[in-house]
């Protein structure tokens, strides 16, 4: 089976919740600003790279690492915080437009037909939907209707999110939305409407594993029953992303879904993660300790770490910024939200060059297609 694309997601009815509070984790170790924004200059060229790189400062803290810091013998990296984030040069070859009003005035689907997204956001009640924006892979934007599906909730009351992170298939041409007792996809090809029984199986968690196969986990479990598009059974699905670092059981907190690239050479595979471990920040006088951070796994340089940056006066989202998935081999792409913005950023892994990808409206669901031809 190939590794093109797996998915694993926490499940899909979690609501974004603002950090304003406290946070449960360990104290982290102090280490000297080294990325090339907050003060420290590095001139850039259109694509992000340094031309004239930023100057180090010296660090208080010796270091094998080829990173910022080094967590459990592997990488870290800092990312940008959200104030830096603004300040990102802009990725020039992307596969996604720039800028996505959502509350815009966009041509609906049975008017103006695609067969192919790359991006679907659903909103603003992801709970219940009135319909999706669909960005299609020349950038412009399409309005699925989504009247006809019907809100439910599990048995103790609590609603079930139409619109959740796998509502895309990783081709780009099927959209899956979780009814009670069913599943409903709209193909884009065909511009058609299907259900797909789930003989009993839980549908709110489904998760695309290839682009013709669907897996319908129970809430957190690693497998569950695999269907084809077609309703045919196919024995079961397992979806479980690396456990790289030796961490207790209840810091495993996978956020989002994993999203892995095959280049013909090797698979690497990227994974957000929620807070907790001691993963060295940049400021701890600055930033949350025990941050939220991405894992890539994979690849000629092995395994490596992402440590999301929040300052303690920052608004943004409690999870982890989720992998929107990759641009080529080397360039991963994550969303980060915050109370008034929703970014898409690029990280040339083991680097520290960031880009902005995509801005889009904030506090819509989100879901990606495979961003890498």
């Amino acid at each position: 089976m190939s590794l093109d694309e797996i998915e694993l997601g926490r499940p899909p009815r979690a609501v974004r919740r603002l950090r304003r509070g406290p946070v449960i984790g360990a104290g982290a170790t102090v280490l000297a600003v080294a990325l090339v924004v907050g003060g420290v200059v590095a001139v850039r060229d259109g694509w992000g790279r340094d031309v004239q790189p930023a100057p180090q400062v010296p660090t208080p803290t010796e270091t094998t690492s080829p990173g910022d810091a080094e967590y459990q013998d592997l990488p870290v990296w800092w990312s940008p915080d959200l104030d830096q984030e603004l300040n990102l040069p802009w990725l020039r070859d992307s596969p996604l437009p720039r800028e996505i009003d959502l509350t815009a005035e966009v041509p609906h689907l049975a008017d103006s037909p695609i067969e192919r997204a790359v991006a679907a956001f659903a909103g603003p009640d992801f709970q219940d939907p009135r319909s999706v924006v669909l960005v299609a892979p020349d950038g412009d934007l399409r309005r699925l209707d989504l009247t006809a599906l019907e809100p439910w909730e599990d048995a103790t009351g609590v609603p079930h999110s139409l619109a959740t992170p796998s509502m895309l298939s990783p081709d780009g041409r099927r959209l899956v939305f979780p009814q009670h007792g069913h599943l409903s996809l709209y193909d884009l090809a065909t511009h058609e409407w299907s259900q797909l029984d789930a003989r009993g199986a839980e549908t709110a968690y489904v998760r695309w594993q290839l682009d013709d196969l669907l897996v319908l986990p129970r809430e957190r479990a690693p497998t569950g029953p695999l269907f084809s598009v077609d309703g045919v059974p196919s024995g079961r699905g397992e979806i479980a992303p690396p456990q790289v670092l030796d961490l207790m059981e209840a810091m495993r907190n996978p956020y989002g879904l994993e999203r892995a690239i095959d280049d013909g050479v090797a698979t690497r595979s990227a994974q957000s993660w929620g807070m907790g471990p001691a993963i060295p920040i940049r400021e701890s006088a600055v930033y949350f300790a025990g941050p939220a951070y991405l894992v890539v796994t994979g690849g000629l340089k092995g395994s490596s770490i992402l440590a999301f940056m929040t300052g303690i006066d920052d608004e943004r989202w409690m999870d982890a910024p989720p992998v929107a998935g990759w641009l080529d081999a080397d360039t991963v792409v994550y969303e980060s939200v915050a109370e008034d913005r929703d970014l898409l950023i690029a990280w040339d892994v083991d680097t520290r060059t960031f880009r902005r990808v995509m801005s889009v409206t904030p506090g819509w669901q989100s879901s990606f297609a495979r961003l890498h031809s």
